[in-house]
């Protein structure tokens, strides 16, 4: 199990190592300058020990013997204090060849200490009990001799130590002798595996200790390093904790938010900056909650001082260790850009429009003139006859577009924009109909409430005639008259965006025939298709000016409602089945239809709500035909 254990921890320190940039050498380095600053205990340890094992062979062992012997001793104890004086020269580039001088001398030393176990066990064996005593003496000696992290160390002693006298032993031939030489070898190999694994847990000690701490280096260097280059970005950037908290945000997001970092730090940001905005359809919060998904979106942001700033956003998951620890946003006021945008188009329409007509309402009903430029006369009508009341500016809205324009004055008032734009036709003092552009500015006191609407109108006929005849071929079903599915694209991706700006309801219908395949087999395709046009022109009775109706595909139709809520859209979807299950179709007679019906404003992108809204008029197929599912 040990074992098993060690190699796990080997394994995954390699693999981590092989990752990081650290001079792992240099920790050998330091541990070989460790080893070199114990070499006066090696010194002392020799001189004792030789001392000692001088006075045991003096009179047992010849002459010769022990005079080769001392010689050898002090060759050794020269090597060592050569090493003394010169390990600190080792660097990273010779630290191979250092680490064997350290090992050879302890090779040298084993061979001397074999040595001398073989004279008293030769010579001095029953005067001084032999091995006994050599054991003891030469494991103090080699205990300390080796006591240095360089991992070969001890066994360079201890194999030419003991094997020396494990050899003489086993030449004696006989059962004690040999009995005592496989205890020697199994002794040299037990505490030279135990010694060179204790010096690798050192050493793998040593460097864990090192990635550590400069892990928490890097981790705070990266983090000053973040702080530095967000607090020279031009975009905003805030970072929320995994309770949607603010846990960081630059000088830049800040200022745009005209808050100080001690009001934010620690908050739900949402409450402060994005609360018109319901928390559920919030895409930061969303990212927050699920980790799953990175967000780029245009909104509005709420400064301190209320002042509203168009803002482009991106939100993005962070993750430490696979584990889910917040998000970050970066986003940019584009406030500037917008008006610019807008600016242009204006320009633009000024260029090919010709002269504008300028206008100053009282945000009252029917808009009541209080200023009109001269040229209105261009229309027919003089200034005077707008601004005495004589004529009221919402007789001039053609009938037609009239409810439509009100709505959206209404919805753009009641949304907090300051300006907004519009297309409707006009009627002229002939009684001609053109179609102008109209951008008005909204004029608020000091509580809020909106007193004028300040703007001017372009005439843009030719412009919006021959856009309505080329939209009309490329948008228009030739079979029904109404939308198809292309235009119905475009409306929904333009109302699921003004929806989540202004965060206004907005409902889908999906409906078709129930059983319109046996309509076509039994009496024909002409008749079926007749049927699709009466069922057309029954459903636009119910439908209004701001709605979308399209042709999805064969029998199945989509409707779409701005700023409407799902319990008006059921109501709707009910009285239209209902009207199409009572009516009497020309040649056919009674059908049915089946309608699924969604709120789109509870989905994150178009396609998630499609898919919804036809799973349920697949569902309502499946319970019966001829109902409405939710």
């Amino acid at each position: 199990m040990n074992f098993s254990l060690r190699q796990f921890h080997n394994k995954h320190l390699r693999e981590y190592l092989e990752h990081s940039d650290m001079d792992v050498r240099n920790i050998e380095l330091q541990q070989l300058l460790e080893a070199g600053s114990r070499l006066y205990l090696v010194l002392i340890t020799n001189v004792i020990m030789g001392s000692m094992l001088i006075l045991i062979i003096w009179d047992s062992v010849p002459e010769v013997f022990v005079t080769g012997w001392i010689l050898l001793l002090a060759l050794s104890i020269i090597s060592r204090l050569l090493l003394m004086s010169n390990y600190k020269k080792a660097q990273i580039g010779t630290l191979t060849r250092w680490k064997a001088y350290f090992i050879s001398a302890s090779f040298f030393s084993g061979i001397i200490w074999g040595m001398s176990g073989l004279l008293i066990e030769i010579y001095a064996l029953d005067a001084h009990q032999g091995i006994e005593v050599f054991i003891l003496g030469g494991m103090a000696a080699g205990s300390i001799t080796t006591s240095t992290p360089i991992r070969w160390n001890y066994p360079a002693f201890m194999i030419p130590t003991l094997s020396m006298l494990g050899i003489y032993l086993v030449v004696q031939n006989d059962n004690s002798h040999q009995l005592m030489a496989v205890m020697l070898i199994l002794f040299i190999i037990i505490l030279s595996v135990m010694s060179i694994n204790f010096r690798r847990l050192q050493f793998d000690q040593q460097v864990l200790l090192l990635l550590s701490s400069r892990s928490i280096e890097r981790l705070h260097a990266s983090e000053e390093h973040m702080k530095e280059i967000t607090s020279s970005m031009a975009e905003g950037v805030f970072v929320l904790d995994a309770e949607g908290a603010a846990s960081y945000l630059n000088p830049t997001a800040l200022e745009m938010l005209g808050y100080t970092e001690k009001e934010l730090l620690g908050k739900r940001l949402h409450t402060f900056i994005h609360e018109h905005i319901d928390v559920q359809r919030c895409p930061i919060e969303k990212a927050v909650k699920d980790h799953k998904r990175s967000w780029v979106s245009e909104d509005i942001f709420k400064r301190k001082d209320q002042r509203k700033i168009n803002v482009r956003y991106s939100v993005a998951p962070i993750k430490v260790d696979d584990k889910d620890s917040g998000v970050v946003c970066v986003f940019s006021d584009i406030t500037n850009e917008r008006r610019v945008q807008r600016v242009l188009e204006r320009e633009h329409l000024l260029h090919i429009a010709g002269p504008v007509i300028v206008f100053d309402w009282l945000a009252e009903e029917n808009w009541p003139v209080v200023y009109v430029s001269s040229n209105i006369t261009r229309w027919g009508y003089t200034p005077e006859e707008l601004m005495q009341g004589e004529i009221i500016f919402s007789s001039l809205v053609y009938e037609d577009d009239l409810a439509r324009v009100t709505d959206e004055v209404t919805r753009y008032t009641n949304s907090g924009v300051d300006d907004f734009e519009q297309y409707y036709r006009i009627k002229t003092r002939e009684g001609e109909v053109i179609w102008i552009y109209d951008y008005t500015a909204i004029q608020r006191d000091k509580e809020g409430v909106v007193t004028h609407y300040y703007g001017y109108l372009l005439d843009i006929t030719e412009l919006k005639n021959a856009e309505i005849v080329a939209r009309e071929h490329a948008q228009q079903d030739p079979l029904t008259g109404i939308y198809n599915r292309q235009k119905f694209d475009d409306a929904f991706e333009m109302e699921f965006t003004r929806m989540k700006r202004y965060s206004l309801p907005l409902s889908l219908i999906m409906f078709d025939i129930d059983h319109f395949k046996q309509v076509n087999d039994t009496y024909g395709h002409l008749v079926g298709d007749g049927v699709l046009r009466e069922i057309t022109a029954l459903v636009k009775k119910d439908l209004r000016s701001v709605d979308t109706f399209a042709r999805w595909g064969g029998e199945e139709f989509m409707i779409l409602l701005p700023e409407t809520t799902i319990a008006d859209a059921l109501r709707l979807a009910e009285k239209i089945r209902r009207k199409i299950s009572e009516y009497d179709f020309s040649g056919v007679g009674h059908i049915s239809s089946s309608f699924g019906v969604v709120d789109a404003a509870i989905y994150d992108d178009t396609d998630i709500c499609l898919e919804r809204v036809d799973y349920l008029l697949y569902k309502a197929k499946e319970n019966g035909r001829d109902r409405v599912e939710s």
